[in-house]
């Protein structure tokens, strides 16, 4: 069965097809903003007379590892002692140092949020893409931790990666993100073959754009997919 996935090679797409269908944009004025906000943080940290205020610096929470990459690109540097949170082991790895608090799985804004609520972090900045959900602020919001997501980052269509998907001709598509499902859907020509969303979310919007997804990988990892696979070939 030819498998394709809509994003970049990685551990979750080996040994498939793995073109990506967006291509990601930097958004200037937010990477200032989280520039200036992680500068704040650093002075708030350092304190005054009576030494570091470790106590109630805020938390950056980090739901891609794509963010890691555009601080290193922007040369911005996470305060050292600054709490570091990810959304999951992928995230994780990807980071600069040793995070301090790392997402169960499944590795969902969803989960993850309840973890940074049991935490009972004192604020959390939450640098992400302009089309990331808000499942994870509102639910900080909720729990009355003070939250500021800035937007760094965003994704547009590529459709010379749907192309090359197209030319390719799989069986089934794997579609990795709500952005994906839309690069993909309105760049595609012909009939779609199956498609795998990984996750509700993605799910939604492929139901949205009437292209409903044949199966709906239970957790976005290799498992949840592969799961997915063993159904739709039985």
């Amino acid at each position: 069965m030819m498998v394709a996935a809509t994003r970049e090679p990685s551990e979750l797409t080996s040994g498939w097809l793995s073109v990506p269908v967006t291509r990601r944009r930097i958004l200037g004025d937010g990477v200032e903003a989280l520039r200036r906000a992680l500068d704040d943080a650093r002075q708030g940290i350092a304190g005054g007379e009576d030494g570091p205020n470790l106590a109630r610096a805020p938390w950056l929470v980090v739901t891609s590892g794509f963010v890691f990459d555009v601080l290193a690109e922007q040369g911005i540097d996470i305060p050292g002692d600054m709490p570091l949170a990810c959304v999951g082991e992928g995230t994780a790895r990807r980071a600069p140092r040793v995070p301090d608090l790392v997402g169960p799985p499944p590795a969902t804004a969803a989960s993850f949020a309840g973890a940074l609520v049991q935490a009972a972090l004192p604020g959390a900045i939450f640098p992400t893409s302009a089309l990331a959900s808000t499942v994870l602020t509102d639910t900080l919001d909720d729990a009355g931790i003070p939250s500021r997501r800035i937007d760094i980052y965003t994704s547009e269509p590529a459709p010379d990666g749907v192309e090359r998907l197209m030319e390719a001709r799989p069986v089934v598509v794997v579609v990795t993100s709500s952005s994906a499902a839309r690069a993909l859907v309105h760049n595609w020509t012909g009939r779609l073959p199956a498609l795998i969303a990984l996750g509700q979310p993605t799910a939604r919007t492929l139901t949205e754009l009437q292209a409903a997804p044949t199966c709906v990988a239970t957790t976005p990892d290799r498992r949840g997919i592969e799961e997915c696979l063993e159904r739709m070939s039985q």
